[in-house]
């Protein structure tokens, strides 16, 4: 188990608890590892040091076997596979299903500012960035054909397995917005299924959390971004979704990564999304979307979840605005106040 290295950097998130009770300190057994193009962070509270090995094992393997379903990237993941088989019904796992079934359904109340079909959109930009230039309107129209949820059918078959069709060709599925928040939380799962319930597993910035560490009423997180809140957490998630170190300049105007599915068009000028929610599938997906919005279209999108929070910045101006859920305020913390059990 050589790559279950001690990580630092928890120190971090534990020092930012404040002064507790009276009770000896609970100090989380801590491991990292690069997975998915960042680095997952896995804090475990338990007494026992090698279930905490085992479980941070298990977590990470769990990660590494999601990643063969969800990568646009791998060659043979499960999701290439399948927009490679347009037209026709594919059997896909409970996971993939799950997965494009939140995503079909955040689709639809978010009358479209997420679409997990915006591939053929990503791989434009993609290319737009390394060769530090927007595409033409020409150019994304004619990938128009092939995005759209309407062109993803979610069925099950007789014998009640999934099946997907992917109703055009040269369709690409990006689920970079919400399939890293049901990986986050197949974490924690997999952590309580070896035992243990106190965890908290950050992955870029994206964290789902168990229960509080012992002796503490929440896990405290810093969020990064303007103005920086630090927020009180338990059993709950935060993703934040923004353009602050990906996007295109040209010609002065500032090009986001972030697409609206609806255009095929970069977003211009700052924007950003902090959600708190009750899983990190839909912290993820409710962040992503809602960096397309409208920031009042938003808020109420963000208020129809139960459980869910959210602060929205935008650039407007030349000056940062900042719009939040009525609750938003309720979860920030002074990083010197106490945290009692």
């Amino acid at each position: 188990m050589s790559w279950l290295r001690p990580w630092a950097g928890f120190l971090v998130l534990l020092l930012a608890c404040g002064p507790g009770p009276e009770v000896a300190p609970a100090v989380p057994h801590a491991y990292a590892r690069p997975l998915l193009g960042t680095t997952f962070t896995l804090l475990l509270d338990h007494p026992d040091r090698a279930l905490a090995e085992a479980a941070a094992e298990a977590a990470f393997a769990r990660v590494e076997e999601l990643d063969l379903v969800f990568s646009d990237y791998e060659p043979g993941s499960e999701v290439r596979r399948l927009t490679e088989a347009h037209g026709v019904a594919v059997a896909v796992s409970e996971e993939l299903f799950a997965v494009l079934t939140a995503a079909a359904d955040l689709s639809s109340r978010s009358e479209g500012a997420f679409d997990v079909t915006v591939g053929p959109y990503t791989k434009l930009w993609r290319r737009a960035r390394r060769q530090e230039r927007p595409p033409t309107q020409a150019e994304v129209g004619e990938l128009a054909p092939a995005v759209g949820q309407r062109l993803v059918t979610l069925a099950r078959d007789g014998s009640g397995a999934p099946t997907v069709t992917v109703g055009a060709s040269g369709m690409a599925l990006d689920l970079g917005g919400i399939a890293k928040g049901f990986i986050l939380d197949e974490v924690l799962a997999t952590c309580a299924a070896a035992g243990i319930e106190r965890a908290l597993v950050d992955a870029g910035g994206d964290v789902a959390m168990g229960l509080a560490p012992r002796g503490r009423a929440t896990w405290r997180v810093a969020v990064e971004g303007p103005g920086a809140p630090l927020l009180a957490l338990a059993s709950q998630a935060v993703a934040t979704s923004g353009d602050a170190y990906q996007h295109l300049e040209h010609e002065g105007q500032r090009l986001s990564h972030i697409l609206d599915p609806r255009t095929g068009w970069a977003l211009t000028g700052r924007a950003g999304a902090t959600v708190v929610a009750p899983t990190a599938m839909l912290a993820d997906g409710l962040a992503s979307a809602l960096c397309v919005l409208a920031p009042e279209a938003g808020l109420a999108l963000a208020e129809l979840s139960a459980g869910t929070e959210a602060r929205i910045t935008r650039e407007v101006e030349g000056q940062l605005v900042v719009w939040t859920t009525r609750g938003f305020d309720s979860l920030l913390v002074d990083a010197a106040s106490p945290d009692s059990p």
